[in-house]
């Protein structure tokens, strides 16, 4: 019997429908810089940390740089 190491499938189908209206509401919107997500995330992000704001960056190493 072969038991793999690390399995996504089971969780991926549950989420899989979520995540890809998710993905073409986005796409659809030619909007994938900044923009209304962004905005929402940022606010949401401060909120759940406490915190009067947040600013997004494209990644961890931005993040790192700018903290």
């Amino acid at each position: 019997m072969k038991i793999p190491f690390l399995s996504f499938e089971a969780t991926n189908k549950v989420i899989k429908p979520a995540i890809m209206q998710t993905f073409e509401e986005f796409f659809d919107s030619s909007w994938y810089i900044l923009g209304d997500r962004v905005k929402k995330f940022e606010k949401e992000y401060a909120a759940f940390n406490s915190v009067t704001s947040c600013v997004g960056v494209s990644n961890g190493l931005d993040a790192f740089t700018l903290h």
